[in-house]
């Protein structure tokens, strides 16, 4: 990644001095762990390293509206206490990574406006039981509509529009809910 928001990002200091870093202490060991990673809109542009899947104690990637490309790593699916991604308004590329249904903690994820393709795993609702806010509306994405993310009962925001999606649309996803929010169109 490039960019004058990571002038910070250097030996000098430690990284939970770094700007956009949020770090927290082990419970076992006083090591500092990276919790969060806040840098959007700063300008950044390259790729998204596979590294980040490293981050194992990360629950909130916040990117959003930089100039990052390439594929989504699948090895974002090995952050098992995330809760939190953004990675919208990117030029992604690439096949929507099947394995971020492995992020169980997951509470809001934001893959809008790239140019990420593919189809959505037909299970990737089923897993997610946590997930409120899932945006995936301005990419390539392909094929049905997965009927598990009309049996996600804690999501109350749900944006695929602007996709090549084809097939019928889930019921359950018609259906009026309470205090939630589907946006299907395109």
């Amino acid at each position: 990644m490039d960019g004058g928001a990571l002038a910070s990002w250097n030996g000098s200091t430690g990284f939970c001095s770094w700007e956009g870093v949020a770090c927290t202490r082990g419970k076992t060991r006083n090591t500092p762990r990276v919790v969060g990673m806040n840098l959007p809109m700063r300008g950044l542009a390259g790729t998204l390293s596979p590294a980040i899947g490293n981050l194992t104690f990360l629950q909130a990637l916040e990117l959003g509206f930089n100039w990052l490309h390439g594929d989504v790593p699948d090895s974002l699916g090995r952050l098992r206490r995330l809760r939190y991604l953004d990675l919208g308004y990117n030029t992604f590329s690439g096949r929507f990574p099947a394995n971020l249904s492995s992020c169980e903690a997951m509470e809001e994820m934001f893959l809008d406006a790239n140019n990420v393709g593919g189809r959505v795993p037909a299970e990737f609702g089923d897993r997610l039981t946590r997930l409120q806010v899932l945006r995936l509306k301005n990419n390539s994405l392909t094929g049905p509509i997965p009927e598990s993310l009309a049996n996600m009962s804690s999501l109350r925001h749900l944006a695929l529009a602007n996709n090549q999606f084809d097939g019928q649309i889930p019921p359950g996803l018609i259906a009026p809910r309470s205090q939630s929010r589907v946006q299907l169109s395109g």
